[in-house]
């Protein structure tokens, strides 16, 4: 089974670990990318992938096909999906990405772009009476272009990590208060807490400038925000923020008060989980945590991640975690108070 995994340039190793402890040794094919792997792997359940943390993505690369990066490759792309594309029912979606240099030639150079080949190779196959569903495909038609290669495969939408087509664009929209902000809004959509949010209590530790905030409060949750900087002015005279003007360290509060707690400081592994067990007190039986775990300089992530766990038991179970497309060197965990 051959199947192209997207990860983060610093995380492959860790990504082909995973890959290899959840679906057998993986045999890399190509690295089309500094993100991009392509590898065989023995036959098995490619939905166990989605237990991961450092694969963001997964396709099938069932067709190797070379492309020169003209026109011509949307006719080579089309002839390849034919075999493909008469299996195709029910509610569908085309998902092309490419490298940084597909078909030899860099992507602002290439005659064409992915929304091209999205609706080239979507056209006929709605035309058959299938309905495009860019949120939930039933199937997903699968294409990667590297270098001189493309790869194309069809999956249901449940052999998919990620889902949503547009996920790993997204997230680069500009933000309203910072760039953080696309973290929280991923790590809701990813793991559906929308609804768990709204009229909930959150806390909002080292909230400045309130990215994290804003989001939380823009969900309906009411948020106490924690930072001696300043808040941006919207989020300072949002209705559901209250701002605190202090350290974490200094913070007293006499009860279990808050549904939610979230962490996004830049400080180290150890002190991360400091402020965590220290701010689990307030959280409410069952309450849940959402932090990001910064990796920037360490050289073993998937350690880093296993002690960072490890130091918060039994605080807390560890829900999820995953390398999000708006993460950079670092993982945002789900957490639920113990």
């Amino acid at each position: 089974m051959r199947l192209v995994l997207t990860h983060h340039r610093r995380f492959r190793k860790a990504a082909l670990e995973e890959t290899s402890e959840t679906l057998g040794e993986p045999r890399v094919v190509e690295e089309p990318d500094h993100s991009v792997t392509v590898v065989d792997v023995p036959d098995g359940d490619v939905r166990l992938l989605k237990t991961t943390t450092f694969v963001q993505h997964v396709a099938p690369a069932d067709i190797a096909i070379e492309i020169d990066g003209s026109s011509q490759d949307l006719h080579r792309l089309l002839q390849a999906a034919e075999g493909f594309a008469g299996g195709v029912e029910g509610h569908f979606a085309v998902q092309c990405r490419r490298g940084a240099h597909s078909g030899g030639a860099s992507h602002v150079e290439a005659e064409y772009t992915t929304r091209d080949v999205e609706i080239a190779l979507g056209r006929p196959i709605e035309a058959r009476g299938a309905v495009v569903d860019l949120d939930r495909p039933s199937q997903i038609l699968s294409t990667y272009l590297g270098a001189s290669t493309a790869y194309l495969g069809l999956s249901t939408g449940e052999d998919n990590k990620r889902t949503l087509v547009a996920q790993h664009s997204r997230y680069t929209q500009p933000p309203a208060i910072c760039r953080a902000e696309r973290k929280l809004d991923e790590a809701i959509d990813l793991w559906e807490l929308g609804g768990d949010l709204r009229e909930a209590a959150a806390l909002d530790v080292g909230a400045s400038p309130g990215g994290w905030s804003w989001v939380l409060a823009s969900a309906g949750a009411r948020v106490t925000a924690v930072d001696p900087g300043e808040l941006d002015e919207r989020v300072a005279n949002h209705p559901l923020v209250s701002h605190l003007k202090t350290r974490a360290e200094t913070l007293e509060f006499g009860e279990a008060t808050f549904d939610w707690l979230v962490n996004d400081m830049n400080v180290d592994p150890p002190l991360a989980a400091e402020v965590l067990l220290r701010a689990r007190p307030w959280l409410r039986p069952g309450g849940r945590a959402v932090s990001t775990l910064k990796m920037a300089g360490r050289s073993r992530p998937r350690e880093v991640l296993a002690s960072f766990v490890s130091r918060l038991e039994p605080g807390y179970a560890l829900e999820a975690s995953q390398h999000l497309y708006s993460n950079r060197q670092e993982v945002t965990l789900l957490l639920r108070r113990s």
